[in-house]
């Protein structure tokens, strides 16, 4: 029983310590949309050896467990997203049926891949996104943020 227990522990220690700390208030930029700026709010925190990590407010917790999204028939429904953390960065999938004006018009699969170098968090996210009718369309936005 206690091999179990230093086992476990020795999981949490490992899913603490590959958890980059990206807290703080950034000023981002979006490659696609040259001028357009965002202040966002990052915040974490440990539970139960997992890390929280609060993005404007929303929690989402880094254990490579799938989530529901709450739907929202203008942009998304049936969404699932998950996170993990791997070598010093966090990682994210993001699927979901992608809607415009409450019709479907395309499956989403995404990925995400956040991280953070001196006072840089640097967030890209990439995948595709198919279409009623069959067609692929690559998706790629790549975020670079400061932090003020």
């Amino acid at each position: 029983m206690r091999f179990f227990a230093m086992l476990a522990f020795m999981f949490s220690t490992v899913a603490y310590a590959n958890c980059p700390e990206l807290s703080g208030t950034y000023q981002c930029t979006y490659a696609n949309s040259p001028g357009v700026t965002e202040v966002i709010t990052v915040g974490q925190e440990i539970k139960d050896g997992i890390t929280i990590y609060n993005y404007n407010g929303q929690e989402f917790p880094a254990d490579n467990i799938d989530y529901s999204i709450p739907d929202d028939d203008y942009h998304l429904t049936g969404g699932k997203f998950r996170a993990w953390c791997e070598e010093l960065t966090v990682k994210g999938k993001l699927t979901g049926q992608a809607m415009h004006d409450g019709d479907h018009i395309g499956d989403l699969d995404l990925n995400m891949t956040i991280s953070k170098t001196d006072n840089v968090l640097k967030s890209i996210i990439e995948g595709t996104m198919t279409t009623r009718e069959g067609g692929v369309i690559p998706l790629r936005e790549e975020i670079t943020c400061t932090i003020q």
